[in-house]
């Protein structure tokens, strides 16, 4: 019993040891990755959306950002919480959402602030056109807007074939849960899971696992 005691210690031990080195050199893939992943939390769907109430620094290579959200779990655009009158939803995936580029100068803030209407920006980076559909219904449990506008690119055919292998398969949405927790965990799993940062497609975006 007492060589199974120290075998077990020994082995954890290693990845003990990993984890606490990691967490002081701060590898910059493994922190991308963790800012990336704190920044995501799945929905009721399985979806990957914003976590409500964030702010996380992304550092990449070559460029770096902050994204903040609202008690909602959407990115923030300076106007005030709730549904109203003449309000703006704005729908779409990275581009929209203004993913790689800090809050202030995504496009929906820039429409908030030019228009003097409140705006909601209900875009998430890597979401596909079944997730914001989803997305779409919830928010319409809240009120109406005076205008809805999904903004489609073409990086989307690819989440279309993503979102439909995802829905029909319970292993992929459980994997995708597991590792959205152990990337915001272990900056040990994150270096094991990080791919350079240098650029907007290096991240993949957080819905891929």
């Amino acid at each position: 019993m007492r060589k199974i005691g120290v075998t077990a210690a020994l082995l954890l031990m290693v990845p003990c040891g990993a984890e606490i080195f990691l967490r002081a050199v701060s590898p910059q893939a493994a922190l991308f990755r963790h800012a990336d992943k704190k920044a995501h939390c799945p929905d009721e769907f399985g979806y990957m959306v914003y976590c409500p109430g964030v702010r996380v620094e992304m550092i990449g290579e070559h460029f770096g950002f902050h994204l903040t959200t609202n008690s909602k779990g959407e990115r923030i655009t300076g106007s005030p919480e709730g549904a109203g009158p003449g309000e703006i939803w704005i729908l779409g995936d990275s581009i929209i959402t203004g993913y790689g580029i800090d809050d202030e100068a995504s496009a929906p803030f820039l429409v908030a602030q030019h228009s003097g209407m409140r705006v909601r920006n209900l875009a998430v980076d890597g979401l596909g056109p079944a997730g914001t559909l989803q997305r779409f219904r919830r928010s319409l449990q809240e009120g109406r807007p005076l205008r809805a506008y999904y903004l489609f690119d073409f990086s989307e055919f690819t989440d279309v074939a993503r979102e439909a292998s995802f829905t029909t398969s319970a292993f992929r949405r459980f994997s995708q849960r597991a590792d959205s927790f152990f990337s915001r965990t272990s900056m040990l799993y994150c270096a094991l899971r990080a791919r350079p940062a240098s650029g907007l497609a290096a991240p993949g975006g957080p819905a891929q696992i």
